[in-house]
């Protein structure tokens, strides 16, 4: 599913990109991420893959 171009935003000494909330829910809507970078070949691209949400409850 391609959700287009995303501008990448100046926040102090960060750079941010926005997602849009529905290629979250299809996510499962996480609340974390993991951040890879991804070389194939002369390709690199950033994969984030959803980290799944334990609560602490009865611990």
């Amino acid at each position: 599913m391609d959700f287009g171009s995303r501008t990448i935003s100046d926040q102090n000494f960060s750079r941010i990109v926005a997602l849009p909330k529905t290629a979250l829910m299809n996510c499962g809507n996480p609340v974390k991420v993991n951040v890879k970078l991804i070389q194939e070949g002369d390709a690199k691209y950033i994969k984030l893959t959803p980290i799944e949400y334990q609560s602490l409850d009865g611990i």
